[in-house]
């Protein structure tokens, strides 16, 4: 088994939003929070068949920000599980005709680009976003359940939630 190490070698310090023994706190789940909201925000802001693989980049990248240990543990796994059901969605119906483009998202007081978004075809963003608005659920529903057990990381866990399925929006038509 891994030691945890390899991830945590690609984000510096201050691109953590979480140490590996944190344990759920108002001030880190507020930050997930946000970070999730800040991506929905970049994401609405693209045509509609970029942002399935905004949404995938986005849930990625704040995952991948995230603890593979403590109370935040689960919500990495959720959060890394969404973003690669949403790249194999984009990826699947991808246009190889469109360019690829990319967003600035704004991070509290940093602005910065995504990767390089790609197009899926006109004709499946109706039943794609019908299949991405599944993935939202189940990721909330497997954050939710995540919880259950702990009076304690409930209340971080309905929060995360909330912020997931806040992206719903950016996939109804």
């Amino acid at each position: 088994g891994g030691s945890g190490r390899e991830n945590a070698n690609r984000a510096g310090p201050k691109d953590s939003l979480a140490k590996s023994t944190t344990p759920a706190s108002n001030e880190v789940t507020t930050s997930i929070v946000a970070e999730i909201s800040e991506s929905s925000a970049a994401c609405v802001s693209v045509a509609e068949q970029y942002r399935i693989d905004c949404l995938a980049k986005e849930l990625g990248d704040i995952a991948a920000k995230l603890p593979s240990t403590g109370d935040y543990g689960p919500a990495k796994e959720a959060l890394e599980m969404a973003a690669k059901d949403l790249a194999e969605l984009s990826r699947s119906n991808r246009d190889n005709t469109q360019p690829r483009i990319q967003v600035e998202v704004t991070d509290g007081s940093e602005t910065r680009r995504t990767r390089p978004l790609a197009a899926i075809k006109p004709e499946t963003v109706a039943p794609s976003n019908e299949r991405a608005l599944e993935i939202l659920d189940s990721t909330a529903t497997v954050l939710l359940r995540s919880a259950q057990n702990s009076d304690d990381i409930s209340l971080t866990y309905q929060r995360i939630a909330e912020a997931v399925n806040s992206n719903k929006v950016l996939l109804r038509s």
